[in-house]
Formats: structure tokens, sequence, C-alpha cells
């Protein structure tokens, strides 16, 4: 396995967890008596440690695609690595940037659609699955979209958005679905005032480097974009 394959491993773990999450909302939703209880454990404690362990792996692939600098001889992350790269310039705010920005517009895309398909399948076929997948998307949804956000401002002034626009335009299906679930709901207050908590939230910002991580990784952003970002400097 080479550093670029490790460093991408997180994929798989990820995946794992939001499988995980699904079943534990759709036995949330199920009322049940045993199963609803159960899911408290993994929508509770498990879920915050798990996206922040992904959130750490997903860091050190946007920071450095190739594995060759945050590994040591032995293939583990290494924080001092890390260090040493974040800390040494080098490119490494282009590269992190074009990442997470690209990762990040993907999500946006991906997870508005999906939650406006569930939302649908949930008013007209109202059954636990259908109740506890719309749950689940919209939870990932309102922990993400404040923190692409925040980020995207701060990456826009700095200089290092480098999608422009279409990242902007991204974030119009967000706005669109977190829309259709409140006015669906119709209290506003309740979840504007959960919007805006989420962004000082650990959780929030673990599952949306996760989620940025996952979808830059899929799309094979690694050596291309670095290579390039280091070559601009």
């Amino acid at each position: 396995m080479t550093t670029a394959e490790r460093q991408r491993q997180f994929v798989s773990l990820f995946g794992f967890v939001v499988i995980m999450d699904a079943i534990a909302w759709v036995a949330a939703a199920s009322k049940d008596e045993v199963w609803a209880h159960l899911s408290m454990i993994r929508i509770g404690p498990l879920d915050d440690i798990f996206y922040f362990v992904v959130a750490c792996q997903a860091l050190f692939y946007l920071v450095d695609p190739t594995g060759q600098k945050t590994q040591d001889s032995k293939g583990a992350y290494s924080a001092q690595g890390l260090y040493r790269l974040v800390s040494g310039g080098n490119g490494v705010d282009r590269v992190f940037s074009g990442g997470f920005l690209r990762g990040a517009r993907l999500a946006l895309l991906f997870l508005p659609v999906t939650l406006i398909g569930a939302q649908s399948l949930k008013v007209f076929f109202p059954t636990a699955m259908s109740t506890g997948l719309a749950n689940v998307l919209y939870w990932h949804v309102s922990l993400t979209f404040p923190v692409y956000l925040i980020v995207g401002l701060c990456l826009t002034s700095l200089g290092l958005n480098s999608l422009g626009g279409s990242y902007w335009k991204a974030t119009l299906l967000g706005w669109l679905a977190l829309a259709l679930m409140i006015a669906s709901d119709n209290r506003w207050d309740n979840h504007l005032y959960h919007l805006l908590t989420n962004v000082e939230s650990l959780q929030a910002w673990s599952v949306s480097l996760s989620w940025a991580g996952f979808f830059a990784a899929r799309a094979a952003i690694t050596p291309e974009l670095q290579d390039s970002a280091l070559a601009s400097t």
C-alpha cells in the first residue's frame, strides 16, 4: 500500500460511520422502546468520537494528499510531520483550500438533493425508514451548511477560493433544502437558533471536515492538486 492509499483509508471508515448513523436514526424513528433507547447511545456520545477520528484523518489528507510528509516510517499519521508541513508553508494553504472547497462543494450538492428526496419520500410514504433518513440527512445538512459558509467566506477573503462563483451557487441547494425542512416543521426560531449554534460545535466542524475530505478523496483531488499548488508558490 502506497502512502497516498494509506492517506485515503479514512474514506471507508467514514462510509461505515454514516451507515451506522442512518441505522441509528431509523431505529429512533421506529418508536420501538428498545431500539429507540439503544440508538441514543450511537446518536449521543459515539458519533462525536467517530466523526472526530475521521475528521483528524481527513485533515491529514486535505493538507497532504500524498501522505509523504505527514506519515512516519511505519505509515502512521505523524502530528510532528503535520506541524512541520503547516508551519513551513510551501503552498499548503492552497492545497488545503483547493481540496476542502471542492469536497465541500460536492457535499453541498449531494446532501441537500438527497435530503429533499428523503423528505419527499417521508411525506408520501411515512415509514420509520423514510423518517429516519430524512432526519439524519437534515442533521448532516444543518451541521455542515453553516461551517461551509464560514470557511468559504474566510477562504474567499484570503484569495484562496479557486472555485469562485460555482462554490456559492452550490450553497443555494443548501438554502433550499433547509428552507423546505424548516417550513414543513414551522419552527423557524428553533431551527435558525440551532444553525447558528452549530458554528461553535466541535461535532459540526468534525462532520463538515469529514464530508469535505470524503468527497475530495473520492474525486481524486490528490497529487496533481498538490503539485500545481506547490509550483505556483
